[in-house]
């Protein structure tokens, strides 16, 4: 259109170069028609105008004062070129594909350098797996609480049902006793008892090599110990009072010979007890002498004489197999209660 025009606006030619003096009215619809040289253009047929201006210059009428108007594309070349486009970003497409299949496939054929690089992940983001250890240790080696284990002896006592190893060992000897204590029946600040004691201990300060002279020294000092005064000086049952021999005689004792003597121990206060010293020779080392001490309360609820005889018999080696320690050397079993 030119805006210079006066109305109606007119359309003016394009000649490839500027625009020319020739308009004219605007086609029905707004709509353009085709770019026809006006009458009397060189070269034209009607002998005006000459031929056009080459492709690209190609004159037209339009809009006056807007420049040029736009080329107008050939028949089909949009279309050839959107057509060529898809096919190029399809080849480059498969030619990546083949490229990347190439350097995952082909594993040590890829240069170091042509192989894609893992991107760096920080440390937070990676999980750290700590693997479980796998058990390999067998017990934890916990004593046996059913057995109570003499290692400087070389011997094993087993520990009755109700009973327990003693934290605080009577007499600084090896000891199990029953379970629970009880008040001392002794006056004043007399401490904790127990209904049952056993302790096992190396003879010191002797020669001597017979079990039944080891065990006949020593019963009156087991009293004493045992019912008379402790380690503190205490007089937990006020004292013993009067002591009476009631049983005595060899036995064998982890397979090697032995002797017992039994007291019946009276006290100051409470029921009194039985006490009874076992003499015999270790089997390991020197083949020093022990003696294990015995001390039950009388009275209905101290343990029953039988269980002296019941542990006696249980008494083995380390190491040894079951067994009730047998007769051992030509020696008869212990008596009963």
């Amino acid at each position: 259109m030119d805006p210079a025009a006066p109305p109606p606006a007119v359309e003016r030619w394009w000649d490839g170069t500027g625009w020319t003096a020739h308009t004219r009215a605007p086609a029905a619809g707004g709509a353009p028609g085709p770019a026809a040289p006006p009458p009397g253009s060189p070269m034209a047929p009607d002998g005006g105008f000459g031929p056009p201006p080459a492709h690209g210059s190609q004159g037209a009428f339009g809009p006056a004062g807007f420049g040029p108007p736009a080329p107008v594309p050939e028949p089909g070349t949009a279309r050839r070129r959107g057509t060529a486009a898809a096919l190029i970003a399809g080849a480059v497409v498969v030619t990546a594909c083949v490229v990347g299949g190439v350097v995952l496939l082909g594993g040590g054929d890829t240069p170091d350098d042509a192989r894609p690089t893992a991107a760096p992940t920080s440390a937070a983001s990676e999980a750290v797996v700590t693997p479980t250890p796998t058990p390999t240790q067998g017990p934890t080696g916990d004593p046996d609480p059913r057995v109570l284990t003499d290692d400087l002896n070389g011997i094993t006592l087993p520990v009755p049902k109700g009973w327990t190893t003693a934290n605080t060992r009577s007499v600084g000897d090896v000891a199990m006793v029953t379970d629970p204590s009880y008040d001392c029946p002794g006056g004043g600040n007399s401490g904790f008892c127990y209904r049952g004691r056993i302790t096992s201990a190396t003879l010191t300060g002797s020669d001597e090599t017979d079990p039944k002279a080891v065990a006949e020294a020593d019963i009156s000092e087991a009293a004493d110990d045992l019912y008379d005064r402790d380690t503190l000086d205490r007089r937990p049952y006020d004292g013993v009072t009067a002591k009476e021999k009631v049983a005595a005689g060899q036995v064998a004792v982890a397979g090697r010979a032995g002797y017992y003597v039994r007291w019946r121990v009276t006290t100051g206060a409470g029921e009194g007890g039985w006490v009874q010293s076992l003499a015999f020779r270790s089997s390991v080392g020197s083949e020093a002498m022990v003696v294990v001490r015995f001390a039950f309360d009388a009275g209905s609820q101290g343990p029953p004489l039988s269980l002296i005889d019941t542990v006696v018999k249980g008494i083995e080696p380390i190491g040894g197999s079951g067994g009730t320690g047998g007769v051992g050397e030509g020696l008869t079993p212990a008596p009963g209660g």
